[in-house]
């Protein structure tokens, strides 16, 4: 087993615009099965990014 980190070895780590959208889609869905819907937008900080999430009306089933 390698003692490297995911983070350096993982493609998708090591780009952080992947990272951001892999953040925002994983809160959209998992809430999405909790039957919550949200629209989740990133703001880029000096030190990272501010995630705004905002409910939405429920979907049509």
């Amino acid at each position: 087993m390698s003692n490297k980190l995911v983070i350096t070895t993982n493609p998708y780590l090591k780009d952080p615009q992947k990272v951001i959208q892999g953040i925002c889609k994983m809160v959209m869905s998992s809430s999405a099965v909790e039957g919550i819907y949200v629209d989740i937008n990133a703001i880029p900080k000096k030190r990272g990014y501010e995630f705004v999430v905002t409910p939405q009306l429920s979907q049509k089933k």
